[in-house]
């Protein structure tokens, strides 16, 4: 806020304002909590901001009386010393002579403020600032571009190219402000149903959500076709969306079956929500073929990173060929398809990326066992929610491997799963002392992945080895879960 201040009063460019000018009502209007503009009736034609709207409530809020206290973050001084800007609130001391911006263009109070300051020893200059400030201001000159006889489709195009905001916008933005009627609202459709994943524990975005609902009628997931939602009646699209709730109970109940998986974040790509809900939606009755065929595409989405950095049409191309091999059983064999024992040493394990979900998601199939006590760990404890306190280092910290600079080792194939109790008996421990113990059960080591040549290797401190070694134990156990190949180091 004072930066866009700083830059205007300094001449600097801020930007052009892109308006869409239209003659009827189109969107649904929401008021924005903590936005500094007065309700007024509209009146058509009128124009709606595309881009520049914060730069626009900062200038309006600044200079705008503010009463309110949701509104106090728009209480600027000017300090007429410093020639800079500041907040009333965040300010421990307030400038000896200074201006609010709020009295600015209210002729009164501006007289009222340069009396006071015409007392100040300096007064002169003081007020000659105080004009300064009034004039920049005044005759600071903001671009206006306006978008005229566009329809929706364009506009969002426009819009997600021209974007210059923080705020990540897209088609379902606009989409949920244009499919509405006193019938059917979709924003607050999909709240209500975002509001019952919340409560079975997968969280799921309204934008997903959107996407299901395309689904749920036949449309593929993408803005052209997603827009096409607002001809549709209200009827039909809220039996949709009573379509949908099922149909996301059963998405939850297919991965907490097959993947044990209780939260959203051990899905790393939105892609693989939506084959999984189109697959049900076909499928009201899935036969073992078709589930293992779903669960091998989601094996092999996972350990192939096959969805990461891909547009919305490849995507798109993805699931449908999915879901069509999935309900006519002829599942494809993708030539070329491999599984990279490399990547499982070169990946740091990262809350949310694909190969470190796909780690933990193999431990909770797998029915890992603890490593300190040799309890079998429910699943639930880490896969409710992926906090990276659950995973441990093998090789600890501070050891140097061999190519490799950091002193980290929080790379794939150096993880275990451990529990909230191993946590505590560890203390300040490594929990290499618990593997290396001589009478350690090899069915725990099993169920985390560690082989007898694993535990040899660490037991003579050749950690190099180690990791490569375990990289292939991994890469192996990810090709029985995929069908493909290991390419190995």
């Amino acid at each position: 806020m004072v930066d866009l201040l700083e830059s205007v009063y300094r001449g600097f460019p801020i930007g052009s304002i892109l308006l869409w000018r239209v003659e009827e009502k189109i969107f649904r209007e929401d008021v924005i909590e903590g936005a500094p503009f007065p309700q007024i009736a509209h009146v058509f034609p009128v124009n709606y901001v595309l881009d520049g709207m914060q730069r626009l409530a900062t200038l309006y809020g600044a200079f705008s009386e503010n009463s309110s206290s949701d509104q106090k973050r728009f209480d600027i001084l000017f300090d007429l010393e410093s020639e800079r800007f500041v907040h009333r609130l965040s300010s421990k001391i307030l400038p000896n002579f200074f201006v609010e911006l709020a009295d600015l263009f209210v002729p009164k109070r501006l007289m009222s403020a340069q009396q006071r300051l015409s007392a100040a020893p300096n007064g002169d200059a003081l007020i000659e600032k105080t004009l300064h400030l009034y004039s920049t201001f005044q005759e600071y000159l903001v671009p206006m571009v306006t978008i005229q006889r566009r329809n929706v489709r364009d506009v969002v195009q426009m819009f997600e190219r021209v974007n210059s905001t923080g705020l990540r916008l897209s088609s379902v933005d606009f989409l949920r402000a244009v499919t509405w009627s006193s019938d059917f609202d979709l924003s607050r459709a999909t709240q209500e149903l975002q509001s019952k994943t919340l409560e079975s524990g997968l969280e799921i975005s309204e934008e997903t959500l959107v996407k299901m609902l395309a689904l749920t009628l036949d449309l593929d997931p993408i803005p052209d076709q997603m827009l096409t939602l607002r001809d549709f009646s209200p009827g039909d699209l809220t039996a949709a969306v009573g379509q949908m709730e099922a149909l996301l109970k059963r998405t939850q109940n297919f991965l907490v079956n097959h993947f044990k998986i209780e939260s959203g974040s051990f899905v790393p790509y939105e892609g693989q929500l939506l084959a999984i809900f189109l697959v049900l939606l076909e499928n009201p009755n899935l036969s073992e073929n078709q589930v293992a065929a779903i669960k091998q595409w989601f094996w092999r989405v996972e350990f192939g990173e096959v969805l990461r950095g891909r547009p919305d049409h490849y995507v798109v191309r993805e699931i449908r060929a999915i879901a069509f091999e999935v309900s006519h059983e002829e599942i494809r064999n993708e030539p070329g398809g491999y599984i990279e024992a490399k990547n499982f040493i070169r990946r740091g394990f990262r809350v949310g990326a694909a190969l470190s979900a796909a780690l933990a998601t193999m431990f909770a199939v797998r029915d890992a066992r603890s490593l300190v006590t040799g309890r079998e760990i429910p699943p639930s404890e880490y896969m409710r929610e992926f906090n990276s306190r659950d995973f441990v280092s093998i090789v600890p910290k501070g050891i140097v491997l061999e190519g490799r600079a950091d002193k980290v080792n929080r790379f794939i194939a150096n993880m275990a799963v451990i529990s909230e109790d191993d946590r505590i008996a560890l203390g300040g421990r490594s929990i290499l002392d618990f593997i290396c113990a001589p009478n350690v059960d090899e069915r725990v080591l099993k169920s985390q992945l560690l082989d007898v040549e694993c535990i040899e290797l660490l037991r003579s401190g050749n950690f190099t080895d180690f990791v490569a070694r375990r990289a292939t134990v991994l890469a192996n156990a990810a090709s029985q879960l995929t069908g493909q190949p290991v390419s190995f180091l």
